[in-house]
């Protein structure tokens, strides 16, 4: 089983399939559960609003652990209660973000699978935890990818100044990624190219019992 290392291979997973099989049914027990770890709500041609990797542990209640979904106009969201289309519901999602949902027509059997959403539940919204005691409880995480479930973004070039690196309690970070993301042996090897760092140097500490971000010193 590969993993997802780029968001340009992600894209072509949407796209290309190796075979298909039939998705499910809004009436059954939803077809997938998992957290966001990436999204994009750019529209494509035919009623295409945007895509999503959703991402979890193996569950026997679930068809799919991990699955790259084809977001349409006509996929409907559930958040808070509110019904929305594509458009408006994929505009509400975040990375790390746990959801669930359907799959409607033909399910490319690659891995991750494909598929188009019928249907998707926001489950429980990501809060970033800040609480600190000390320095050493801090850690620096990209919010792009979620919680990095499979080494997704990994190879990449790194800029901490950037604002998606904010710091946040790295025990908690390190627990709810354990809980949340598929297993090593789901995801499959890691790439080996390492991440390179630009930039000015940052560091995350604890301040006041916060985790914030700040030049290194």
């Amino acid at each position: 089983m590969g993993s997802v290392r780029s968001l340009s291979i992600f894209a072509s997973l949407l796209l290309v399939g190796c075979s298909s099989s039939s998705g499910g049914s809004d009436t059954t027990t939803p077809t997938f559960r998992g957290s966001v770890s990436y999204v994009d709500a750019t529209p494509a041609a035919g009623g295409v609003v945007g895509s999503m990797l959703v991402e979890g542990p193996v569950d026997a209640a679930y068809a799919i652990d991990r699955i790259g979904l084809t977001i349409m106009v006509d996929t409907r969201f559930t958040i808070d209660g509110e019904k929305l289309d594509g458009a408006a519901g994929i505009a509400r999602i975040a990375p790390g973000d746990l959801v669930e949902g359907y799959v409607t027509g033909p399910v490319a059997e690659s891995y991750p699978v494909q598929g188009s959403a019928s249907s998707i539940q926001l489950v429980e919204a990501m809060t970033w935890n800040s609480a600190c005691v000390a320095d050493a409880d801090c850690r620096l995480v990209d919010t792009t990818y979620g919680w990095g479930c499979c080494s997704i973004g990994a190879c990449r070039t790194i800029d901490y100044a950037e604002e998606r690196w904010i710091a946040v309690n790295g025990a908690w970070f390190d627990r709810m990624r354990g809980e949340r993301c598929p297993t090593a042996e789901q995801c499959g090897p890691a790439p080996a190219c390492p991440d390179q760092i630009v930039g000015a140097p940052h560091e995350a500490v604890c301040v006041a019992g916060a985790c914030v971000k700040r030049l290194a010193q």
